[in-house]
């Protein structure tokens, strides 16, 4: 049943994108890494599948999965210590050789498995990955990274470590990331008296906070967040994708959307009073 749902979603996703401008511009370009949210599905599995179906699985043999933590605080950065991810659809290796150098070689460190099992910023990417590399999953391996509290310099330097794997042509990236959970319950309530609906303010303030990442610049984003406090909740995550290409070379940039293009928003519901609420979603892609 759920391998049905993903491929009806990409199949959705694939029709759409043959016109898209992601499509059709710079056709030279790698698609290196993608955005996409990690809610239940029924509210956002068809905004990942807009990000998902664009993988050429011929071309990727590596994973890296970089999910904030709900459930744990942690200042750092951990990964599994699990030899392969169990989903619904069969398993998922995981490079543990390469886990093992990022706690030994660059301050990372392993997650407990309660932890691991518990973080679902994680494991509602794990169905789509298997999906779209089901042809050849057996030459595939995953590298989750679950992202702490991390400072600024940080996420700098956690970006430079992962670099190198950014350079490979066979590894793809994965930032997990809802926008903008809004409402009484997620103490974030900003609106604006200008004649418009509460939905297209958060719409407004979420394409400004894409609008920011697509700039490549992790400052700039950084900036927005400071200034809006948009509850964002893998913006590190997504500034240490920044960072990683970053410190790889200067990301192309075209015509104001950079190297990032976003291909799907949604909302889990239209919020059209104070006592209503929602969190947003989006899927972008980043080439190179």
């Amino acid at each position: 049943m759920l391998s049905r749902q993903l491929e009806g979603w990409l199949e959705e996703a694939r029709k759409g994108a043959e016109g898209s401008k992601a499509a059709q511009q710079h056709p030279q370009r790698r698609l290196k890494a993608l955005i996409g949210p990690h809610a239940g599905y029924r509210y956002s599995g068809h905004v990942a599948a807009h990000a998902y179906a664009h993988i050429d699985p011929s071309t990727v043999t590596r994973v890296v999965l970089l999910g904030p933590s709900h459930r744990h605080y942690t200042r750092k950065c951990l990964v599994t210590s699990a030899q392969a991810y169990s989903t619904p659809l069969g398993d998922i290796a995981i490079d543990t050789d390469l886990c093992r150098t990022l706690v030994d070689q660059h301050g990372m460190d392993y997650m407990d498995l309660d932890v691991d099992e518990a973080e679902h910023s994680l494991e509602m990417h794990l169905p789509f990955i298997f999906k779209v590399l089901e042809s050849r999953i057996d030459q595939c391996k995953l590298i989750p990274i679950m992202v702490g509290a991390v400072t600024p310099v940080m996420e700098k330097e956690y970006g430079r470590v992962l670099a190198p794997l950014f350079s490979d042509p066979a590894t793809i990236f994965i930032a997990s990331s809802d926008f903008c959970h809004w409402g009484s319950r997620f103490e974030y309530q900003p609106h604006t008296n200008d004649g418009t609906k509460l939905y297209q303010q958060i719409q407004r303030l979420d394409h400004e906070g894409m609008e920011s990442i697509s700039t490549m610049d992790p400052d700039h984003f950084r900036t927005y967040l400071a200034r809006t406090k948009n509850t964002i909740c893998g913006r590190h995550p997504i500034c240490i994708l920044l960072h990683a290409v970053e410190a790889c070379h200067e990301p192309q940039r075209t015509g104001g959307g950079g190297a990032i293009e976003w291909v799907k928003y949604d909302q889990s519901s239209q919020v059209l009073s104070m006592a209503d609420s929602s969190v947003s979603y989006a899927s972008g892609l980043c080439f190179i």
